[in-house]
């Protein structure tokens, strides 16, 4: 039985991979089924198996994606101390992870996250865990003294989440910057200073 369960997830993870070039490549209206099916090396019917439709398999690689970057992202900040540093630590994981990975950014950014119905997904619930990560590592700064304790976690969120994809968008579209790390420094000031308990936004030395 445990065969069998490990070739139906590994059969399934092989159309998700040839799902994800295949709409990266042509996009989500242009990308055919039967396009992914030959790129997997299964049939047409073998995909309607496993999902309902294209939209479904269109979600169903987040699904996949962001358990494996929640994963790493967490072996990464092991063994860091203190928020500031977690903090630039989940800033460049965030980057490093779109620079790495620019099929999953183009379809991230590009197709599923403009789709109206994006926030009823499992994968929309997934992202919000990923992010609560930093969720977490801001409440650590409050209690550090590094991030003032008025801020409005979400609010937050949602700006820092939103700086980096839009930089992250303009570099798929424009190719610019030409390396989204290139950004982790003067992004972190930005950042840090904005979150700060300072009068002036900033966070003491």
């Amino acid at each position: 039985m445990n065969k069998i369960n490990n070739n139906k997830i590994a059969k399934r993870d092989i159309i998700l991979t040839a799902a994800l070039e295949i709409f990266a490549q042509k996009g989500f209206q242009k990308a055919r089924v039967n396009e992914i099916a030959r790129r997997a090396g299964v049939s047409e019917g073998t995909i309607y198996k496993e999902f309902e439709d294209k939209e479904d398999l269109l979600h169903a690689i987040p699904e996949k994606i962001i358990p494996e970057a929640t994963l790493e992202l967490t072996l990464h900040m092991q063994g860091i101390k203190g928020a500031l540093n977690k903090f630039r630590k989940f800033l460049w994981c965030y980057l490093h992870f779109f620079e790495s990975n620019r099929d999953w950014a183009t379809i991230l950014l590009l197709q599923i996250k403009p789709n109206p119905k994006f926030t009823q997904t499992k994968a929309y619930q997934l992202i919000r865990g990923f992010t609560r990560i930093f969720i977490d590592i801001l409440e650590e700064g409050k209690r550090e003294g590094v991030f003032k304790e008025s801020l409005d976690n979400n609010l937050a969120r949602h700006i820092f989440i939103g700086g980096i994809e839009h930089i992250t968008m303009r570099w798929l579209l424009l190719g610019k910057p030409e390396h989204l790390l290139s950004y982790t420094d003067e992004l972190f000031e930005i950042f840090t200073k904005a979150f700060g308990p300072g009068g002036d936004g900033g966070y003491p030395d």
